[in-house]
């Protein structure tokens, strides 16, 4: 039977400009691109489980503005349930300005808004909602001790605790909030921040899987962009790969990632066809402009 997948997460509006080539310091440049979409880890996680078949639940907040507006709609349009989402007065909804080159690069300037700031609450509907057996979703993008709490809570309840670490990885260095964790999905950026081994090789990925399982871990994931991604699967070391895809843009392709795998494993798939799916969701996602909404449907990883 089918849980839930509960997500914690910011929630934004992505202003996104294509430019050939960042400008320089005191530069100007002029691009004929522009849009806005929806955007915030949190919320791209959240529309890429619903995409992918699962029932999730977002407790992320939003101010009581048209951008708020906008991001309440979004969400609930691609299926997510929003019933939980904090709408807080007075309070500006976040927003990202996302710059995109013609090398598959981005820069990313984020004001964070409503996201941050409204813990308590967001922490009173996980008690509220999570249950035995749902998959719980966080970022680092929040203090420690709101994370801290919120993975002890989902833990307590029963839930499979998934943990983005973009933010402060510092966090995760501290033994007592790792044993909370079950599945942390590092980048190559942020696994050499929390391991001090630089990913360049087959053998040094081995070496920083080894690490943070030894940190405290149950099952870290390491993520290689392009290359896939390497987790412990029935005892073995594995490399899972992608196809080889022309990306437009990069940015939400680890929130892609990171949906699809935690409403593959409510769904009850193994670890290892997870894997595999959200390995493709995320390289069909750097095939669009924007982060939720170049998030693939569930049909489209099938074909």
């Amino acid at each position: 039977m089918a849980t839930k997948v509960i997500n914690i997460g910011s929630a934004n509006i992505d202003e996104i400009m294509s430019v050939e080539h960042f400008p320089l310091v005191g530069e100007t440049k002029y691009t004929p691109y522009f849009c806005k979409k929806l955007g915030g880890k949190g919320a791209n996680q959240a529309v890429a489980a619903a995409r992918a078949g699962g029932h999730c639940f977002f407790l992320g907040s939003v101010g009581m503005d048209a951008n708020g507006g906008i991001i309440r709609k979004k969400l609930s349009d691609n299926g997510v349930d929003i019933s939980r989402l904090l709408c807080m007065e007075g309070q500006e909804t976040g927003i990202a300005q996302v710059w995109a080159d013609g090398e598959e690069k981005n820069m990313i300037i984020c004001f964070p808004g409503a996201s941050l700031g409204n813990e308590a609450e967001q922490l009173q509907k996980l008690e509220e909602i999570a249950g035995n057996g749902d998959i719980f979703m966080i970022t680092l993008e929040y203090g420690k001790a709101f994370i801290a709490s919120a993975i002890k809570t989902a833990r307590e309840k029963g839930c499979t605790v998934i943990v983005d670490p973009s933010g402060d990885l510092d966090i995760l260095k501290d033994k007592g909030i790792a044993g909370y964790i079950d599945i942390v999905k590092p980048n190559e950026v942020e696994t050499e921040q929390l391991t001090g081994i630089g990913v360049t090789d087959q053998e040094s990925v081995v070496e920083a899987l080894v690490v943070l399982e030894h940190m405290g871990f149950k099952i870290p994931i390491i993520s290689l962009g392009a290359r896939g991604c390497c987790a412990r699967i029935h005892g073995e070391i594995t490399f899972l790969g992608t196809d080889e895809i022309k990306a437009v843009d990069t940015t939400g392709a680890g929130d892609a990632f990171l949906g699809y795998l935690a409403a593959m494993l409510s769904k009850g798939e193994t670890l290892a066809a997870a894997l595999k799916t959200a390995n493709k969701a995320a390289a069909i996602s750097t095939t669009k402009l924007g982060a939720a909404e170049s998030v693939p449907y569930i049909n489209e990883i099938c074909r």
